[in-house]
């Protein structure tokens, strides 16, 4: 007698994903994917104060988010919408 265990299937959807790069901005540059309906994202450093709110209307694709002059240091990116995102970056001069 031969025993089998059952067939697991993994599925990964790339399109279900919001992606944010580079994860250490040096630029004042930061690149996002959307592929999920965001009504906005805001970035606040780690005292809670927010430094950038950005309007996304449910847009999705890849677009850049300008980040003005702040201190180097740790931020969290938090997209507002049905199924919130928190993203963690780190900005340096």
């Amino acid at each position: 007698t031969v025993l089998y265990s059952s067939i697991v299937t993994v599925v990964f959807h790339p399109s279900d994903q919001t992606y944010v790069y580079p994860t250490i901005v040096t630029n004042n540059i930061l690149n996002i994917v959307v592929n999920d309906n965001f009504d906005a994202v805001s970035i606040f450093d780690f005292t809670g104060r927010k430094i950038v709110n950005q309007s996304l209307n449910g847009i999705t694709g890849s677009m850049q988010l300008i980040i003005p002059n702040v201190d180097s240091g740790i931020y969290y990116m938090h997209f507002y919408g049905e199924k919130p995102v928190v993203k963690k970056i780190f900005i340096t001069h």
